[in-house]
């Protein structure tokens, strides 16, 4: 497979037209994906689905009208399904589905509410003179076809190159200011409809000048449902355990940090506190080892990062996941990002089996 890279730029109109236009196929599967995802997994049929999305617009309309104009171009307040809609270049408009769509598919996780389970596993890694990100995203294999490439040059603000789902405006990746952002999934209830989705969550992050504009960001608005958002600049790296009614931020000690798909900190009473899945609390114990083993050897650089995306331990299931008939989840792709010359380098499909790769360099767009 050769990896659809797509450069926009301008207002946000025109950058999700461009989105839009260019990933249309890719988009339009990965609808046909969440459609059957969501009926197998949760009983919901995507009427459903998009009805739920909804429920976001009062709160997005309030504060975040340019995140959905570059979904649709949508001006105007109100509940969607009831006022009129003014259509402009957007990802909607230029892949020919509809905005309810396209919505949904950004609010997949809250839609959800906890009821997914992918698993990630992804670090923060900073010296005094160098700042790393890495993470290996894991998903269902059907949704590595819909990954793309995705390189914004805004008229305003940093540039961005991240890597995600077809029609999803925010993920994996870095800025033009050094900024940097991995999620991990967590599966716990709750939704809140007046806090930013998680998707869009790491929008703001990538949308950010430096790491603590993007935390005081998160902590002002909150996010909507449970998920873990690291993110680091060449200052340091931050955790972000995110429930539908709390924010915990811990800033890296000794300059690390590590997370799979639990939470590791104490939450506000009332917060749901699942058990972790076992191979959530295997893996992390497993990076943990393999960062402190070679902590003790040197200094971290690209390749190290990527041999510990490479590790095996317990698998199927250990950090560079392959998955099974009953537990399908494998690694889709790999990143590791050095936040000082504002790079990353990008592999697709599990990091062991030499396949294509992309490097990120947002200054130079």
């Amino acid at each position: 497979m050769t990896i659809l890279e797509i450069h926009c730029s301008g207002t946000p109109y025109q950058v999700g037209f461009q989105h839009g236009q260019e990933a249309r196929a890719k988009i339009k599967n990965g609808l046909k994906f969440y459609e059957a995802f969501f009926a197998a997994k949760t009983g919901m049929n995507w009427t459903t689905a998009t009805l739920k999305a909804e429920s976001f617009l009062p709160f997005l309309e309030r504060g975040w009208k340019h995140l959905l104009d570059e979904l649709q171009g949508m001006l105007g307040t109100g509940h969607a399904s009831k006022c009129q809609l003014i259509l402009k270049p957007g990802v909607a408009d230029g892949a020919q589905v509809t905005f309810q769509s396209i919505l949904a598919l950004n609010l997949r996780t809250e839609i959800s509410m906890g009821m997914m389970n992918d698993g990630c596993t992804s670090l923060a890694w900073t010296t005094s003179d160098r700042s790393y990100l890495a993470q290996n995203w894991d998903w269902e294999p059907p949704q590595q076809d819909s990954l793309i490439v995705l390189h914004i040059k805004p008229i305003s603000g940093p540039a961005i190159s991240q890597i995600t789902e077809a029609g999803i405006i925010g993920k994996v990746g870095l800025n033009s200011c050094g900024v940097g952002v991995c999620l991990n999934a967590i599966r716990v209830k709750g939704v809140d409809f007046n806090r930013l989705p998680g998707h869009l969550a790491l929008r703001a992050v990538l949308d950010s000048k430096s790491r603590q504009e993007a935390v005081n960001i998160l902590k002002d608005t909150g996010v909507a449902a449970a998920i873990h958002i690291l993110v680091a600049d060449p200052s340091g790296s931050s955790s972000i355990e995110a429930s539908s009614l709390d924010l915990v931020v811990m800033d890296a000690v000794g300059g690390r940090i590590t997370h799979s798909n639990h939470f590791c900190f104490p939450h506000a009473q009332g917060v749901p506190m699942t058990a972790a899945a076992v191979d959530s609390v295997v893996r992390l114990e497993r990076v943990n080892e393999l960062v402190n083993l070679v902590s003790k050897e040197r200094s971290p650089d690209s390749v190290m990062l990527e041999g510990i995306l490479q590790d095996e331990y317990n698998a199927p299931f250990g950090i560079n996941k392959a998955g099974s008939v009953e537990q399908p989840l494998r690694t889709l792709f790999s990143i590791v990002m050095e936040l000082n010359s504002r790079s990353a380098r990008v592999r697709f499909g599990r990091p062991t089996d030499d396949a294509e790769s992309v490097m990120l360099c947002p200054e130079r767009l």
